[in-house]
């Protein structure tokens, strides 16, 4: 069943033309792009970084090592990861991956995506910074 989904339905075991040259391409040509991609992200990382620590200094930003994934810890705002999660979609607006999803010592977590247009980056964190600021100042 595998074999048939994996290389019948989805084409995975025999890519195109097309996919075989942008593969090679992409191994072998696409070290600058790749560059300014991972410094976008690490200006990212530390826009929202600046923003937690001015904004939400209670917030503890775990450093992003080898990932574009930022772990913020949000329990000195809200022990509850349900409610946690509930504010931060329902009245904050922002819908980001919540810590308890990968397992126990995630709950009152947020992972957050870097890898994103910087003004969505700088929206998401104030939105959060001001949702929680504002009930605990």
């Amino acid at each position: 069943l595998w074999k048939q989904e994996v290389g019948g339905r989805l084409h995975l075991s025999a890519p195109n033309v097309f996919a075989q040259a942008v593969t090679i391409a992409a191994y072998n040509e696409c070290e600058e792009w790749l560059n300014h991609v991972n410094d976008y992200i690490d200006d990212n990382i530390a826009a929202a970084t600046r923003l937690f620590q001015e904004r939400l200094p209670k917030a503890i930003v775990s450093p992003c090592e080898g990932t574009y994934l930022l772990w913020v810890d949000l329990r000195a705002y809200c022990h509850d990861p349900h409610e946690l999660e509930t504010k931060m979609r329902s009245e904050i607006g922002v819908f980001l991956n919540e810590g308890y999803q990968f397992g126990e010592g995630g709950a009152g977590f947020e992972r957050i995506n870097m890898a994103c247009p910087r003004s969505v980056v700088i929206e998401a964190i104030t939105r959060i910074c001001e949702g929680w600021r504002d009930e605990y100042e």
